[in-house]
């Protein structure tokens, strides 16, 4: 599955783009808001993970923009939770 990463911590995007890519994903990270807007906006993800650190109001925008283009958003509340979700969206479709 094509997905991408948001999150606000360099290491921990690194570290989330090596297990995404483990687990069989084509993955992208960003710590920019803009730039996960652009592929949400542009189709070229189908899930966007939005990382524990991203500020509400942030999350908000990219959760309604995920809604309205039809892209999975799944939040991660930490470090533990991210290997869960990654499986999950093996799953789909």
């Amino acid at each position: 599955m094509k997905i991408g990463i948001l999150g606000r911590n360099g290491d921990l995007l690194r570290d989330a783009l090596d297990l995404a890519e483990g687990a069989g994903h084509d993955a992208r990270g960003t710590l920019i808001d803009h730039e996960a807007l652009a592929w949400v906006r542009s189709h070229h993800i189908q899930a966007l993970l939005i990382g524990g650190g991203v500020e509400e109001t942030s999350r908000k925008v990219m959760l309604a923009e995920c809604a309205q283009n039809g892209v999975k958003a799944v939040e991660i509340a930490g470090p533990g939770v991210l290997g869960h979700s990654l499986k999950e969206l093996a799953e789909v479709p």
